[in-house]
């Protein structure tokens, strides 16, 4: 069996002057990564259904939120070479436990969080050295294969917030992420971050019932 990892995704919506509308933010300083909703990683123990309500908590800054509709799962295999992780893991500078860590950059180190992804770079046994990149920096290290996750499963939700809210607004986010929220009309229809836009793909005509 694939190792697998469970992921979750929130489409938040209200309904606006010009009828309803979904939630999305941008990274602010980091254009090349989209337009996009708030999504995560379920944490080990942790439900589907209290996953998105933290996730859209800690993205989105919305307190108290409902979940209107389960629209089910995607199973996603990742390409050749990519991999999530399943666990905290600090990079070693050589493949095996007892190595040194590697070093952080300015805004990158270990250790790397549970549910990022890696590329993978070379083999040795059961240890990998894998790149993980973000915002134009890497950082590049030997950790064990059992920490790689091949599949993904993402549950995909439909949320609404029981307070109101602004047209838009910035939140923070484990400290190092600054996010800028707003409300896009569903129609015409919206497009989001590639990979986003196919979960759009599955959701759509029901978020417009």
């Amino acid at each position: 069996m694939e190792p697998t990892l469970e992921k979750v995704s929130a489409f938040i919506t209200r309904e606006g002057a010009a009828g309803k509308e979904l939630l999305v933010f941008e990274h602010e300083g980091i254009p090349e990564a989209g337009v996009q909703v708030p999504a995560g990683t379920v944490e080990p123990g942790e439900a589907f259904e209290q996953a998105v309500l933290r996730e859209t908590h800690e993205e989105a800054g919305l307190a108290r939120t409902r979940i209107v509709a389960d629209f089910g799962t995607l199973v996603i295999d990742l390409p050749e070479g990519k991999y999530a992780l399943t666990a905290a893991v600090t990079l070693r500078q050589a493949p095996f436990a007892a190595a040194p860590p590697c070093l952080p950059t300015d805004t990158l180190g270990p250790p790397l969080k549970r549910g990022m992804y890696m590329q993978l770079e070379e083999e040795q046994g059961e240890w990998v050295r894998m790149t993980y990149y973000e915002n134009g920096q890497s950082l590049a290290g030997w950790l064990p294969r059992r920490h790689l996750a091949t599949r993904l499963i993402r549950r995909l939700y439909h949320l609404v917030s029981l307070d109101s809210t602004p047209d838009s607004w910035t939140t923070s986010a484990e400290d190092r992420y600054h996010f800028h929220l707003y409300w896009l009309p569903l129609v015409p229809r919206p497009h989001l971050e590639l990979s986003q836009d196919l979960w759009l793909d599955h959701v759509y005509e029901q978020l417009l019932k």
